[in-house]
């Protein structure tokens, strides 16, 4: 069936009878962020996923993401309102479905990016300042790992739309730091800093805010997984490069928990 609807994106809109133009992809939209999470109610990682595969699953996703994509360039800023609109009628009625609908709106939102219409990006805009506001930021929706790795994936898909708003850029990025220590989120935490730090660089500029995560990052220094550290130093770094005059002492003050390790070493 997703052939199908891969196929009908290669004809003209105006050439396609009218139950094969929008209403057709949000029915579409509905039913993929609905049944996009297979996976048991025990489920929690899978290293104990027992009879789940996770090579068939992240391929089904992926059959999931094209559906998606081919949704988004039809319905636009349409398709986010009716995931959200999904979100807020059947999100909390179990974690799959939360999940499931998270992973459906993380999929758009790098094409959602790219709408140049003003008021379609308003549109999104808005969108996205309720769905942090409802439920991310609040972790209003019921608890799971997947569920929590998949809000800092939406969070990362829409850093440019939260970049823009300086109100929603500080909340982001303390709930990403405060995932860092968790070693089943430190991935998709680390890269959701990085994104938010990127397209929020410009509300990044006060020494105090800037000061705030750097402690965060140095206190945990020990607790946060390697690889995680490296991409949140990195994003760090290029904040402070940011700050000419103001940037020395946060700089030494990230670096030292390194020389200090390293004197340790020595």
């Amino acid at each position: 069936s997703m052939e199908f609807f891969d196929e009908l994106q290669t004809l003209p809109m105006d050439e396609r009878h009218p139950d094969l133009r929008q209403p057709i992809f949000a029915q579409l939209t509905e039913a993929v962020a609905l049944h996009c999470a297979p996976l048991g109610s025990d489920f929690t990682d899978w290293d104990s996923a027992g009879e789940d595969d996770p090579d068939d699953f992240h391929m089904y996703r992926r059959r999931v993401e094209e559906a998606l994509l081919n949704s988004c360039v039809c319905l636009q800023s349409g398709c986010l309102t009716l995931l959200c609109e999904q979100l807020a009628s059947k999100g909390t009625q179990s974690w799959q479905l939360a999940e499931g609908i998270l992973f459906s709106i993380s999929c758009i939102g790098l094409e959602l990016g790219q709408i140049t219409d003003r008021a379609q990006r308003e549109l999104v805009q808005n969108t996205v300042a309720q769905l942090l506001g409802s439920y991310i930021l609040p972790q209003s929706l019921p608890w799971h790992p997947m569920v929590q790795m998949t809000a800092l994936s939406v969070m990362e898909q829409y850093a440019k739309f939260i970049g823009s708003n300086e109100a929603l850029v500080g909340p982001c990025l303390e709930l990403a730091t405060s995932k860092l220590t968790d070693k089943i989120l430190a991935d998709n935490a680390s890269k959701a800093f990085r994104a938010l730090c990127s397209k929020g660089a410009v509300h990044l500029r006060d020494p105090t805010k800037v000061l705030g995560l750097v402690t965060i990052v140095t206190q945990n220094f020990a607790a946060i997984p390697r690889q995680a550290l490296i991409v949140v130093v990195e994003s760090l770094g290029r904040v402070l490069s940011g700050m000419p005059g103001q940037s020395t002492p946060l700089l030494e003050h990230l670096c030292t928990p390194f020389v200090v390790r390293l004197k340790e070493l020595t």
